[in-house]
Order: structure tokens, then sequence, then C-alpha cells
């Protein structure tokens, strides 16, 4: 059987029911505009601590790099005796 659309408009409930999730009876209780304005939040927070992330990954890269010229420039520099 190919993977249709067709095949997924058909089969979707018993794929849902099989993963033991709860079906969504009727329409819904949430607008479409109160799930936008839902998902925007939701989104908004995640991308906050994305960038969050980000930042601290490239602090933490920049700390590297900085230490491994430190030791490379402590190799260079003469010593007085």
């Amino acid at each position: 059987m190919a993977n249709t659309m067709q095949f997924w408009h058909e089969n979707v409930d018993d794929i849902i029911r099989f993963n033991k999730k709860a079906l969504l009876e009727g329409k819904g209780k949430i607008s479409n505009a109160q799930m936008e304005i839902f998902v925007e939040q939701v989104y908004e927070e995640f991308n906050q601590k994305r960038k969050i992330f980000e930042l601290e990954q490239a602090d933490l890269a920049d700390a590297q790099e900085l230490k491994l010229l430190e030791e490379e420039f402590n190799k260079l520099k003469p010593t007085n005796k």
C-alpha cells in the first residue's frame, strides 16, 4: 500500500489509537486564533532558551580557544635564566 495522502487520511485515527493517544472529538475548545497566540508564546520561550544556550556554547568555545592560545603563548615566551 502506497503512503499517499489518502492512506494517511484514512488511517491517521488508527495510528493515534495504536500509540495509545486520545483522539480529539469534535472541533475542540480552542479557536485557531487562540492556538496561534499560544504557539507563538511557546515558541518565544523556546527561542529565548535556544539563544541563551547558543550564547553559552559560544562563550565556552571562546574560553577554550583563549586557553589554547595562552598555552601556545606561554610555550613561546622566553624564560629568564
